[in-house]
């Protein structure tokens, strides 16, 4: 049996969300064998009671989810999660054998019956041994409903692999009935990614204009009075040292009145040589080439756009592959790679009931193909191995007419709507 955490977590979803609009159809996916039920949800138009009365139900009003270990039944009477004992084929289809997964005296089965194209067109139920069947009929899909719904998923026999290049550029929507509008799909992308082995250059870093300095007129030392001794010796002691102090005072006060004359000099010759008369020779010079000037710097802003234009990015990131194919051709420490990629988008239900989206990014490194030359006619017959980076694999399977069937990941298929 198929087991993966994330897939349980998306086929609960279905079981779980309120917006289910649709009904399942007959002609949405054919069961060939037990495993096929696995994450199909069936979605009943009419139920009948064994006395004959036949009603209608609304969208989703009954479902019966299937996820490989338990059947999800939603609907009024028979709501509940059921453990699945077995499941075992018969003439008419298959029987699952059920559990109540709180109390395992209750048993009960679903038989679902399939038509001789092996499409379900109908489901028995019991809960119980104790309780009556109750049978649920699948609605036929319209021509008009059909087409409404073909953007949301892809067909059985709707996509051709002629090649294996002709992968590239392609969206797949497999048939997992969880929301119509937010279905799973895979799209396969071809990349052109340049190595760029050029020398950066380094960002200039401006220089701070360094201030001149300033004169700071130093304050003027206070001069301290002694006081008396009753000693002569000490009193003659501090009239020196007074002596002292004055001299030095007396040479700094000059030093000082120097520097203050010679500023005040510089500052008178400064303010003559520059009068307002210059300014206004400065600006009459400024308005005779005004227009000289101007139609110089259009003429060097043009020259610039056109170096511009034509020169190498520095960063070579999301640039269409024409101008990474260019630029590769004019250096050669520019290489372009082209690598592909596999993007897988679902949804999951988080645990606070909210959904959130899932994207998965597989890095493919080659793909291989291999033929099963004893396939008979409604069997695949080519499988294709997308190798990934961390040398697991992804595979699609063909028919004989080379039309896409299923994608595995991991231990989950994907089938296409009408399979």
């Amino acid at each position: 049996m198929k087991k993966n955490c994330l897939t349980i977590f998306i086929i609960c979803l279905a079981f779980a969300l309120q917006a289910q609009n649709v009904y399942s159809y007959i002609t949405d996916r054919k069961f060939m064998k037990p495993e096929d039920l696995y994450g199909y949800d069936f979605r009943p138009q009419h139920k009948e009671t064994l006395d004959g009365t036949k009603t209608k139900v609304r969208p989703g009003e009954y479902s019966f989810g299937y996820t490989g270990n338990y059947l999800y039944v939603n609907g009024e009477g028979i709501k509940g999660v059921y453990s699945v004992n077995n499941t075992e084929p018969t003439e008419y289809g298959f029987k699952m054998n059920l559990m109540n997964a709180r109390d395992s005296r209750i048993q009960g089965h679903l038989k679902i019956i399939l038509d001789n194209r092996r499409n379900c067109e109908a489901l028995v139920f019991r809960r119980s041994s104790k309780e009556q069947e109750v049978i649920f009929h699948m609605p036929f899909l319209d021509k008009k409903r059909k087409d409404k719904q073909a953007k949301y998923f892809t067909d059985l026999g709707e996509f051709e692999l002629e090649e294996k290049d002709s992968l590239w550029g392609n969206v797949i929507r497999p048939f997992l009935r969880i929301q119509v509008a937010d279905s799973t799909y895979f799209e396969f992308i071809e990349v052109y990614e340049a190595i760029d082995k050029r020398k950066k250059k380094k960002p200039e870093v401006k220089k701070e204009k360094e201030e001149k300095p300033k004169f700071v007129k130093k304050p003027k030392k206070k001069k301290k009075k002694k006081k008396k001794k009753d000693e002569e010796d000490e009193e003659v002691a501090d009239e020196d040292e007074e002596m002292e102090n004055d001299e030095e005072e007396e040479e700094e006060e000059e030093v000082e009145e120097y520097v203050e004359e010679y500023v005040e000099e510089y500052e008178e010759d400064y303010t003559e040589e520059y009068t307002d008369d210059d300014d206004d020779e400065e600006e009459e010079e400024e308005e005779t080439f005004e227009e000289g000037e101007e139609e110089e710097n259009e003429d060097e802003e043009a020259e610039t756009k056109e170096v511009d234009e034509n020169a190498i990015p520095d960063d070579l990131t999301g640039l269409p592959k024409e101008k990474l194919l260019e630029y590769a051709e004019r250096d050669s420490k520019i290489k372009v790679e082209i690598n592909h990629y596999l993007y897988m988008k679902t949804f999951v239900e988080m645990e606070d009931g909210t959904t959130k989206d899932y994207i998965k990014k597989f890095k493919i490194k080659k793909i291989m193909e291999r033929e099963n030359e004893q396939a008979k006619e409604n069997e695949d017959r080519f499988q294709v191995a997308l190798v990934l980076d961390n040398k697991k694999e992804i595979y699609l399977y063909l028919s004989g007419r080379r039309t896409l069937t299923t994608i595995q990941v991991g231990e989950v298929y994907y089938l296409m709507r009408g399979f």
